[in-house]
């Protein structure tokens, strides 16, 4: 029996997929092997490769997550509310701090969905998200989406770990 680099490569992804959905509340560091190109993986900047689209999934937060049964939870977001034509989504941010240790903001966040914007364009996902409008910050920790038209299933696209916010702020003490 002959097995192909790809098989190797798909075994790899397999194994990694399965550590990543295992839950729980432990924030602890955790180890991940790739097989393949290391170019953006240990960035987590590459969404084109495998690897690279793991180390971002595994190292950053959106708005919303899905939890173990799919259903979307408050991630960054701690609450948030749609208004009644579907155009508008408002988010209250959690109280807490991005990894360097900046305060969590509405512009900060606004900042960071943009990038993740910007990241996924010529995508499938970008064409999901054709119908966004505009993202605003609206007061110290609460942005809005507006939309084009109603999107019943944004949600379920900010989940996705491709929109996981990542702050480009400095770190402490520059």
């Amino acid at each position: 029996m002959v097995f192909k680099r790809p098989v190797y490569r798909v075994l790899a992804v397999m194994a990694g997929l399965m550590l990543a959905s295992c839950s729980g509340s432990d924030n602890s560091a955790f180890g991940v092997a790739v097989l393949g190109d290391e170019r953006g993986v240990l960035s987590g900047d590459d969404l084109s490769s495998t690897g690279g689209l793991l180390v971002h999934a595994s190292t950053v937060e959106g708005l919303v997550a899905f939890d173990d049964a799919g259903r979307v939870i408050p991630a960054l977001a701690d609450r948030w509310i749609v208004t009644d034509d579907g155009q508008s989504y408002i988010f209250r941010l959690r109280d807490g701090t991005w990894a360097n240790g900046e305060p969590i903001t509405a512009e900060s966040a606004r900042r960071a969905f943009r990038a993740a914007l910007q990241a996924v364009k010529g995508t499938p996902l970008a064409m999901d998200l054709a119908g966004l409008d505009d993202v605003r910050a609206t007061a110290g920790r609460v942005i809005e989406i507006r939309l084009a038209r109603p999107m019943p299933y944004l949600l379920q696209l900010l989940a996705q770990p491709e929109l996981g916010l990542r702050h480009k702020g400095k770190a402490p003490g520059q």
